[in-house]
């Protein structure tokens, strides 16, 4: 029963980080067909390194999910997990979070600096924002680390 949940697991981390690289792809291919000049390329090169920046840092977190799903199991079968061991792997999904929140303040900042550009990106970026900032944000008290994306998530939400 373990190793199959560990498995279905582990097939539900891979359609995720999948699924992420083909919206990324999308998103990024759809933004340049539509700009022409040199300003706008190099933007949209701006946001496709920081769109990767934060495909990375989630497809992290998705695998420290794994990872912390696994040790749970793993102490179950064998008796209990140490201390040790659950603030390590505690520890190393909490970094993996910072970055890609991180990755989005930046995203955020670059929109916010841009007004035709956010109006743009809003449509495919609101949803991201948004549930980043309730996942991630809005029970651990870190706003004010982030706060590009807190301006943006309100504004947006303003609309």
């Amino acid at each position: 029963m373990d190793q199959e949940l560990s498995q279905l697991l582990t097939a539900i981390a891979s359609c995720v980080i999948a699924l992420t690289a083909i919206v990324g792809v999308g998103i990024a291919r759809g933004q340049l067909l539509k700009m022409g000049d040199a300003a706008n390329v190099q933007t949209v090169q701006m946001l496709m390194n920081m769109n990767a920046a934060m495909n990375s840092a989630l497809d992290e977190i998705a695998v420290a999910s794994k990872d912390m799903v696994e040790l749970t199991l793993e102490g179950n079968a064998q008796g209990g997990v140490t201390h040790e061991q659950k603030k390590f792997t505690a520890k190393q999904l909490a970094a993996k979070k910072s970055r890609y929140l991180n990755a989005l303040d930046q995203l955020a900042g670059c929109l916010l600096r841009n007004k035709r550009i956010e109006k743009q990106y809003k449509q495919d970026y609101e949803h991201v924002i948004t549930t980043a900032v309730k996942k991630y944000l809005m029970d651990t008290g870190s706003e004010a680390r982030y706060r590009n994306l807190m301006k943006l998530y309100q504004k947006w939400n303003e609309d």
